[in-house]
C-alpha cells in the first residue's frame, strides 16, 4: 500500500480482491489490515464479460470466509473492526448469482 497499491484491485480472472483472498486463505491480519486500510468489506467479486455484462458468483469476502470454514476471519467480518470512529463491518444479507447468502453457504 506504500507503494500506491490499490487495496480493492479485483484479480482479472476471477474478480475477487485482496480481502476476498485473505478472508478464504485464512489470513487474519491481513484480513484487518486491509480493512483498516479501506478495503471494501461487502465487494463482490464480478468479472466484466461481453457487452458489459457481468460474470462470475459475485461472492463477497464473508461468503468466501464461509466456504473455507475460516471462523476467526468470518468473526472479524461479523463483528467489525474500528476504523477511527466507526465500526466497520459486513451485511450478513447480501447474496451471490444463485441467490445464496452466507448463511446457506454455511448450511
Amino acid at each position: 500500500l506504500e507503494l500506491s497499491a490499490l487495496v480493492n484491485a479485483p484479480k482479472l480472472n476471477s474478480g475477487l480482491t485482496p480481502l476476498h483472498l485473505a478472508c478464504a486463505g485464512g489470513h487474519l491480519a491481513a484480513v484487518k489490515f486491509l480493512i483498516l486500510h479501506a478495503a471494501a468489506i461487502d465487494a463482490a467479486s464480478e468479472i466484466p464479460g461481453e457487452s458489459g455484462r457481468v460474470r462470475g458468483e459475485k461472492i463477497t469476502p464473508l461468503m468466501a470466509a464461509t466456504r473455507e470454514g475460516r471462523g476467526d476471519e468470518m468473526r472479524i467480518l461479523l463483528e467489525g473492526v474500528q476504523v477511527k470512529h466507526t465500526q466497520v463491518r459486513c451485511a450478513v444479507d447480501l447474496s451471490n448469482v444463485t441467490g445464496q447468502t452466507a448463511l446457506h453457504i454455511a448450511a
